[in-house]
């Protein structure tokens, strides 16, 4: 009988523990994030671009060059403000000059 409830236990570990061994994320999230159950990156603060965490992510601030969304609400947040391009190799805004 004891042995019987142990071989039970085993089974069940394996049947939780064995399908979150197996997800993996593409290229492994870039080591800049973790991978959920469903192979799926959750980055780090700082890197963004799905699916792979790959790419550094600019500040975003209210941009003053588009149409604001509704009549009781700004314009909205977009990277870089709008103004500049985001070099996602290092996280900093481009800006004309």
């Amino acid at each position: 009988k004891a042995a019987m409830r142990y071989l039970k236990t085993v089974v069940a570990f394996l049947i939780v523990v064995i399908p979150r061994a197996s997800a993996v994320c593409p290229n492994l999230c870039s080591g800049h994030g973790s991978c959920d159950n469903e192979s799926t990156c959750s980055c780090d603060s700082g890197w963004g671009a799905a699916p792979d965490c790959s790419r550094r992510e600019c500040a975003a601030a209210i941009s003053w060059g588009t149409k604001p969304f509704a009549a009781s609400t700004g314009h909205e947040e977009v990277e870089c403000a709008g103004i500049g391009i985001c070099d996602h190799l290092v996280g900093t805004c481009l800006c004309p000059e």
